[in-house]
């Protein structure tokens, strides 16, 4: 062979009988040796060898293996995180600003809503510290567990719950699970994926994801569901009581069986005719000729059993008419131990303090008397015993990972979450920004809130205090939201851009302003809805993902002020709502105030980018000045003119001279100098 066919068949281009000579040689029993040998015999190439042995080692090779097992249970644990999160936007589905009405100014119920309300908030607030504590200290995947055993029943029991201060207590119970929960998911998300901050957007699509479909399922039970196998408590309608008047207009109790009318007169049969207008005098005196004939052609003992009978026709006509009064009288002494007994009710029940309207009260009033059949479950609250079943459903991830030893199976705790915990000096600077942070983030989870208290509607009569609702703008909302997520999760990088950041700020406070002015239902109005939702709603985690990347800030202090912020905007929003309500009642004065909260959240902003440019400054000087150790020295201040000036310098002493001067007279100079050691 010569020297070109050599090198071609070295290269693979042509086929050669020959064998290399290493081709049968021994391989090392340990794979993790190194071939040093350094002899000059050639090797012999194969291309069709090189990728069969490539194929067969990718297949075949052990060191593969535990790095294949990490990345599926990497994904297993993001599926349970996801469920989690899933649930989480269930159960806020029974239990969001679309379950309460707070909105309406005048009815009595926007108290009850309110407190409940801010009660949630306050558990919310409570589990996000109470969160961290848990999952620091145990495995948390047993914790998500464990607070899913304790939220189904707490779940469960609202549908038979009816006393004020007991759904006051299960709301802030619920929250404080729920804070726990959301803590937890953002926590292992930091500890499993530190650089990959996209995926934070998938949490929240699978949060939205789980508000829409409990939304729609629950609002529709209450019209779907079939109530012929339960003895549900019936509710009574009351008619004749205006939800926006603070005063009792009674017309009608039409479904008491109870009529009330102007109280009639005596007829005239029965009063007799005390004037009659006279005719002519002839006319009269031929009446008067015919009743005596009469009279005379009358037996005696006809004319006695005539005026008995006329007088006893009579007497039966007054007693009727007693009898008819007496049962007005009676059902008139029924009406005002009804007014009695709610006005009882409203001044013994902390619920109802406002007392100018009787409506609500009367409602509940009913509502806790009835005469139906006493059983446990009301048509509307079937909603809360469909929940706890979907957080039932998403234990299946849970199982699964552990019967396929996906998950960690003990009670040990995840040293990942204990190192992000550990790593709080890298935010030992950022005190002021923190702080500019908990108000952008609070402003924008109360304009989130406001946002779909308004759009969700009131309620209706025939709806109890907490019905799911679902209104075309709320799914325009949380439509446009889910939309602008699954964009950010597919291109991640404008999502911590802060010019997008300063666009989406621009583009929240038009669409807020245009909703102040346009009706809702209108074009117009429903454009801003999808605009607050696609560019308002995303704001707050592109902002903190733009911190995380550009500070490098510790994540676990950060999650700490974005929970803690959510929780304070579901307090504050209701009572800023009901306290706006009061000067404003027309039906767009809530967008006055969103659009208020965003334009402040864009003056925050412009003090938050200032802030982080002042940090970068600080930390890029820290940088430069490190290991350069500076010279202190004290300078005299100079007062009067250029001359005078010159003269004092005269008088310095220079370094030159105190070079040579002696031990002792260098000191003497140096306390008569300018400078100092």
């Amino acid at each position: 062979m010569n020297d070109n066919d050599a090198i071609l068949w070295k290269l693979g281009i042509l086929t050669s009988k020959l064998e290399s000579p290493r081709k049968h040689a021994q391989g090392f029993a340990n794979a993790a040796v190194v071939d040093n040998d350094e002899s000059d015999s050639e090797i012999v190439f194969d291309q069709k060898t090189l990728l069969e042995n490539q194929r067969g080692r990718s297949r075949t090779s052990p060191s593969l293996r535990p790095a294949r097992a990490r990345a599926e249970a990497l994904r297993w644990k993001l599926t349970c995180i996801c469920a989690v999160v899933f649930a989480i936007g269930v159960s806020l589905s029974v239990f969001g600003p679309n379950a309460c009405e707070f909105v309406t100014y005048g009815t009595t119920y926007r108290s009850f809503a309110v407190c409940a309300f801010v009660a949630l908030g306050a558990g919310y607030l409570a589990g996000t510290f109470l969160g961290e504590q848990l999952f620091l200290r145990w495995n948390p995947f047993f914790v998500f567990l464990a607070l899913f055993f304790v939220l189904v029943p707490s779940l469960a029991s609202l549908s038979i719950t009816h006393g004020f201060w007991t759904i006051l207590f299960a709301w802030m119970m619920n929250g404080l699970i729920l804070g726990s929960l959301e803590r937890g998911c953002y926590l292992l998300y930091h500890a499993l994926f530190k650089e990959r901050r996209s995926l934070i957007f998938a949490i929240q699509l699978c949060m939205i994801v789980g508000l829409l479909l409990g939304s729609f399922v629950f609002s529709q039970s209450a019209n779907n569901f079939d109530s012929a196998g339960l003895h549900l408590l019936q509710k009574r309608a009351i008619s004749g009581f205006s939800e926006n008047e603070t005063y009792v207009q009674f017309a009608n109790l039409t479904e008491m069986g109870i009529t009330t009318t102007e109280r009639p007169k005596r007829p005239d049969s029965a009063v007799g005719v005390q004037q009659v207008n006279g005719k002519t005098e002839e006319n009269e005196a031929m009446r008067k000729q015919a009743e005596e004939k009469k009279k005379n052609e009358q037996p005696a003992d006809a004319t006695v059993a005539s005026s008995a009978s006329a007088e006893k026709r009579y007497d039966s006509g007054d007693s009727t008419i007693r009898a008819y009064n007496c049962a007005i009288s009676h059902y008139e002494h029924i009406v005002d131990h009804y007014y009695e007994s709610v006005h009882h009710y409203l001044y013994n029940h902390d619920d109802y303090y406002n007392h100018n309207n009787y409506y609500d009260a009367i409602h509940n009033y009913n509502y806790h008397n009835s005469t139906s059949s006493p059983l446990a479950v009301t048509v509307e609250r079937v909603q809360y015993i469909a929940a706890a079943a979907f957080v039932l459903l998403t234990l299946i991830p849970f199982v699964v990972g552990f019967c396929c030893c996906c998950l960690p199976f003990g009670f040990k705790k995840d040293d990942r979450i204990a190192e992000i915990a550990g790593d709080q000096y890298l935010d030992s600077d950022c005190g002021r920004i923190k702080a500019y942070l908990l108000l952008f983030w609070t402003l924008m989870s109360f304009c989130d809130v406001a946002v779909v208290g308004t759009i969700a509607g009131p309620l209706t009569e025939n709806q109890d205090h907490f019905s799911v609702r679902l209104s075309n703008g709320m799914m325009i909302y949380w439509g446009a939201a889910l939309l602008s997520r699954k964009i950010l999760l597919l291109r991640p990088s404008p999502g911590v851009s802060p010019t997008v950041i300063i666009t989406f700020l621009v583009l929240s406070t038009l669409s807020a302003f245009v909703l102040m002015l346009a009706e809702q239902d209108s074009l117009w109005g429903q454009a801003s809805v999808f605009l607050l939702g696609a560019f308002g709603s995303p704001l707050s985690t592109c902002l903190y993902n733009w911190i995380l990347s550009t500070l490098g800030a510790n994540t676990f202090a950060f999650s700490r002020v974005l929970g803690t912020a959510g929780s304070f905007g579901k307090m504050l929003a209701p009572v800023a709502l009901i306290s706006w309500s009061r000067f404003d009642q027309s039906s767009g004065g809530a967008f006055k105030l969103i659009f208020v909260g965003v334009v402040v959240s864009a003056v925050l902003y412009l003090f938050i980018v200032r802030q982080v440019h002042t940090i970068l400054r600080r930390r890029q000087i820290g940088e430069l000045s490190s290991g350069v150790t500076g010279v202190s020295f004290h300078r005299k201040t100079r007062k009067g003119g250029y001359v005078t000036v010159l003269e004092d310098d005269s008088d310095v002493i220079s370094m030159e001279d105190i070079e040579v001067a002696d031990d002792k007279h260098r000191t003497a100079l140096l306390q008569d100098s300018d400078y100092e050691d």
